[in-house]
């Protein structure tokens, strides 16, 4: 497995998107940081900042790092290395394993990089505002949302797998499960008994309940239970294929 991880993260480097993704990404808490500074005339307040930098993060990173699996994944089909893999004394399984370890790596840099340039911008912009639970608070609710999203978005590299060379699919849907995770912000209190068994809605009606809400366990059981098996899929599917 440690073998199989080395070489998933020495492919980091030839891998675009793992930068791209993480350029565009925590671009956003800096364009907003300037924008604040040097275009907004009317000063909103802090709690307004944060979720406007929530709300933009968690629409880009997963579209970012479906991007970023899609491009590992269709890389080792179209240059056809993946046979190699396979053919050496490499479990299937672990190949699948050490794609999503690293997948989970870059995606937490990402998060964490963004995370504290959110933090240094609420600082500059509203340096009276900000306290030591402000600052948890945001901790809390960025690391929360990216750590759901993440599991939730698991099936993704299933699909990567399954259309092998194919981009759109993957994307098409990874793009369906964003739309969703930012529709989950607008659930109705009537909608909110069904609406927490969708996981991708799950993800942001989590961040909304108080923590004794029974509909909070019910939507991270089934955030937890769409990661479980989108990684049982994945290595299904990649264990029956002929390459």
């Amino acid at each position: 497995m440690n073998n199989a991880f080395q070489t998933e993260i020495l492919k980091l480097k030839k891998n675009k998107m793992a930068l791209i993704g993480f350029v565009v990404t925590i671009s956003i808490p800096i364009l907003l940081i300037l924008k604040s500074i040097l275009i907004d005339k009317t000063k909103i307040d802090y709690h307004e900042w944060i979720m406007t930098v929530s709300m933009l993060v968690n629409l880009v990173l997963p579209i970012m790092s479906g991007f970023f699996i899609t491009q590992s994944m269709q890389k080792e089909y179209g240059e056809k290395t993946i046979i190699n893999i396979v053919t050496a004394p490499v479990n299937r399984k672990t190949f699948v394993f050490s794609k999503i370890a690293v997948w989970f790596c870059w995606y937490l840099v990402v998060m964490i990089v963004t995370e504290c340039l959110t933090i240094v911008g609420s600082l500059i912009l509203f340096h009276s505002q900000v306290t030591s639970t402000t600052i948890c608070f945001t901790i809390q609710l960025f690391t929360q949302i990216g750590l759901l999203s993440y599991i939730a978005f698991l099936p993704i590299i299933w699909i990567a797998i399954r259309q092998r060379t194919l981009f759109y699919p993957t994307m098409l849907c990874t793009l369906v499960f964003v739309l969703l995770q930012s529709v989950g912000t607008q659930v109705s209190e009537e909608l909110l008994p069904v609406a927490s068994f969708v996981p991708w809605l799950a993800i942001q009606i989590s961040t909304m309940l108080p923590q004794n809400s029974q509909y909070l366990y019910i939507c991270i059981a089934s955030i937890l239970c769409t990661g479980i098996i989108g990684i049982g899929l994945s290595i299904h599917e990649f264990n029956k294929q002929d390459l």
